[in-house]
């Protein structure tokens, strides 16, 4: 995701003619921890469902057959609240301040 850096893109007088380019205007590109896509719209819960979803529950089913029927027999209202913000916040606010990664500058 790029972002604009903020000031004008050229530095100058008011009211004259000199003026320089601006050495500190350019674009960063950032990876973010937010998820890609929005799961309100159907082609991007669908995309989220067979590209990732789908797949780690094929490999759970693979790799650990009985963790998988363990959590399929589980109680759905405690696995539920288990994942209810009050219960998760502390994780999510982790991920916002630390997993960003600065992938390119560009002047």
């Amino acid at each position: 995701m790029p972002v604009e850096t903020p000031g004008a893109e050229n530095i100058g007088v008011p009211f004259t003619p000199w003026q320089t380019d601006n050495p500190l205007q350019g674009t960063v590109w950032v990876e973010t921890p937010f998820a890609h896509g929005n799961v309100a719209q159907f082609d991007d819960r669908w995309k989220l469902i067979t590209e990732d979803t789908l797949p780690k529950y094929q490999q759970l089913l693979r790799d650990d057959p009985d963790l998988a029927r363990a959590l399929i027999a589980a109680d759905v209202g405690g696995r539920v609240d288990e994942y209810r913000l009050k219960n998760t916040i502390d994780d999510i606010l982790r991920q916002l301040a630390t997993d960003w990664e600065v992938d390119r500058v560009e002047q």
